[in-house]
């Protein structure tokens, strides 16, 4: 039982991914410990009710059948395979869920609204929305007081937690990240928390399998830019493909930033190294000479929008410079860490594929003797799962020297078959089963001055 309610919880209570899951796992009994189960009052509900139902189907069937047989065979059914009465209990919970799930929006827009100065900032994208909150908040409380949902509380039951114990008057800003997995979500967060002010981070084809489609992937983080007042302001991500061939949706006034010739926050003379980056940011308010702690040009990016939004809001531009050159990596987003001889780029944080190809990219731009990946891919690619890996996989082979690809899974094979497609050597391939296992190898294989880059790591469901 608790097998099958740890998963169902790592799928967030989805019945469909839940069970795509059981029926590819039938005889897995275990799972690794990266992220234990939570026994929330939810998970005790939902643990006791198919506890009892698994007790009370099998009475109910000799009520009705008045046959041992058929009563014993439903229990030894619903004790081997305990996900249906976990399922009956998902179903049973469900009314309540909805009724507790309005409430709490309810209350949350009712406490947001008695708060008259207070302007809120809504976040969202297919990556960077965490670093960006992080980057934005470092920059806006040099001028404000300004309060952000912690780590990655961005659904509805983890902002209104936040919302109910900590915000209050006293607050002039409040930044919201809002995550997704499907269309109408990020609608609802708005709804709640009702957002002036909005950053689109980027689209990309990141939960590809439970959004459906790339078109609904768009409309579903539109929705925050949608849900703005026509006195609101927006920051778009314009180096984004999918946003800037959206941009027709957007009816506030916006600024884009990225590398475009067109963002009015535009990024310029880029220097990346292994010890920070420096560039130059192109805005309404005049050129800032930027440099930063962080590695990558996805750190520059989302340090752009962070910047965009700021200046808009009046943060003075010696302000920023001063805040920028002092801000610190979000953890395992191309985190780098010194570890004797290695060196590693620590990319673990969910995985997408321009998140991907931006840490091959930073890869290839840090000198080093001997680079090693270490990846179990990215998930929920749905039916370009094959074409994204193979692409991936043909760009680490200019990069790399050793490839470790953890799990055997449709994602490793895709990478392998890229690697191979680009002539990188067979025998520099390592399949292992564990993220624990490729530490290991990798302490086997290490050399003074190795550079490591850590691109995703999975949960115990995958």
């Amino acid at each position: 039982m608790n097998l099958y309610l740890h998963i169902l919880q790592l799928e967030g209570y989805q019945w469909k991914h839940f069970l795509t899951w059981v029926f590819g796992h039938l005889w897995i009994r275990k799972l690794g410990n990266k992220k234990p189960l939570v026994w929330t009052s939810k998970a005790i509900f939902l643990y006791y009710t198919a506890f009892v139902l698994t007790c009370l189907l099998p009475l109910l069937v000799f009520l009705i059948s008045q046959n041992i047989t058929y009563t014993g065979l439903t229990f030894v059914i619903l004790f081997l395979q305990p996900y249906i009465p976990l399922l009956f209990s998902l179903a049973l919970i469900k009314p309540f869920e909805i009724w507790n799930k309005t409430k709490t929006i309810q209350d949350t827009r009712r406490k947001v609204d008695s708060l008259p100065n207070l302007q809120v900032i809504g976040i969202t994208g297919s990556f960077g929305k965490t670093s960006v909150k992080e980057f934005l908040y470092q920059i806006l409380r040099t001028k404000y007081k300004v309060l952000k949902t912690p780590e990655s509380y961005n659904t509805v039951f983890g902002i209104s937690k936040v919302v109910e114990l900590e915000l209050d008057n006293s607050y002039d800003f409040f930044i919201c990240e809002m995550g997704a997995y499907q269309r109408g979500e990020i609608a609802e967060l708005a709804h709640m928390v009702r957002p002036k002010y909005g950053i689109l981070t980027g689209i990309a084809q990141q939960h590809l399998e439970r959004f459906g489609s790339i078109e609904n992937i768009i409309s579903g983080k539109f929705e925050l830019i949608e849900a703005l007042p026509q006195d609101g302001f927006a920051v778009l991500n314009i180096d984004s493909t999918p946003v800037k061939n959206s941009l027709k949706k957007v009816s506030v006034p916006f600024w884009g930033y990225g590398q475009d010739e067109k963002a009015e926050v535009r990024v310029e003379k880029v220097k990346l190294s292994i010890d920070g980056s420096r560039f130059v940011l192109v805005t309404p308010s005049g050129k800032l000479n930027l440099h930063t702690k962080l590695a990558g040009f996805s750190a520059i990016q989302n340090i752009a929008g962070a910047v965009a939004m700021a200046l808009h809001l009046g943060v003075l531009p010696k302000k920023i410079v001063r805040t920028v050159a002092s801000l610190e990596p979000v953890p395992a987003r191309l985190e780098i860490i010194k570890q004797g001889e290695l060196t590693i780029l620590n990319d673990s944080f969910n995985s997408n594929p321009e998140g991907f190809r931006e840490a091959l990219e930073t890869a290839s731009l840090i000198k080093s003797k001997f680079k090693v990946l270490i990846t179990p891919g990215i998930v929920d690619l749905g039916a370009s799962n094959q074409e994204i890996h193979k692409g991936l996989g043909k760009l680490a082979a200019g990069v790399f020297d050793l490839v470790i690809l953890v799990t055997d899974s449709g994602r490793t094979r895709g990478l392998e078959s890229g690697l191979l497609a680009a002539k990188f050597e067979k025998e520099k391939i390592v399949f292992v089963k564990t993220l624990n296992d490729a530490m290991q190898l990798l302490r086997e294989k290490a050399k003074l001055g190795t550079l490591v880059l850590l691109e995703n790591d999975l949960p115990d469901n995958y």
